[in-house]
């Protein structure tokens, strides 16, 4: 009769103790597949800077990210001058693991418009936008009338671009959802798997 009464307390140790397993490791990763899923990357510096004021014309644009940035989609950085005309071509620009850069040709004083628009490493696209103003004894000043025609033609990169990211975010999207899915699976099946166990003992305990 002693070994009746020990059995099933032990029986139902177990069970809550396997309970207190499969929910410690579920609240242990779903901050991890979370972060997986969302976590997008950030600027962390630029060259130039955002509002620096520069007295030597730079050469290129770069931008630095806390992780590497997405290659095989359309990067791009975005360069206006004063007039509104493009200093940087198409904008398509180099990917280097966190550094993303596009050359420039920079030649008139003024204030200089950088619009950025990169996939993250999590497949997400991330933009942002800034100016540096040039002020080189060597360069004239800007005429600043808006150029329509360049800011038109830079547009269609861009809506290429969109095209591009959205599609590689809705993977990544997918993706990180999936492996989600899994490990609580795969973590509520040994859950099941344990609770189970748990009670053919005790019926075999109880015969």
């Amino acid at each position: 009769m002693h070994n009746q009464f020990i059995a099933p307390a032990r029986t139902r140790t177990t069970l809550t103790a396997a309970i207190a397993l499969l929910v410690g490791l579920l609240l242990t990763l779903q901050p991890w597949a979370t972060g997986r899923a969302h976590a997008h990357d950030v600027l962390v510096s630029s060259d130039p800077a955002a509002g620096a004021a520069l007295t030597t014309a730079p050469t290129q644009v770069a931008l630095t990210f806390n992780n590497d940035v997405l290659t095989g989609v359309a990067n791009q950085i975005q360069v206006h001058g004063p007039d509104g005309a493009s200093v940087a071509g198409d904008g398509l620009a180099a990917v280097e693991g966190r550094v993303v850069t596009v050359p420039v040709t920079i030649t008139a004083n003024g204030t200089y418009s950088v619009a950025w628009h990169v996939v993250s490493s999590d497949g997400h696209p991330v933009e942002g936008t800034f100016t540096f103003d040039l002020a080189s004894p060597d360069a004239p000043a800007a005429d600043e009338t808006p150029d329509a025609s360049a800011s038109s033609t830079s547009a269609a990169p861009s809506a290429s671009a969109d095209a591009q990211t959205d599609d590689q975010s809705d993977n990544v999207d997918h993706s990180g959802a999936i492996v989600a899915w899994v490990i609580t699976g795969v973590v509520v099946v040994i859950g099941v798997a344990a609770i189970v166990l748990g009670v053919r003992r005790s019926r075999r305990t109880k015969r």
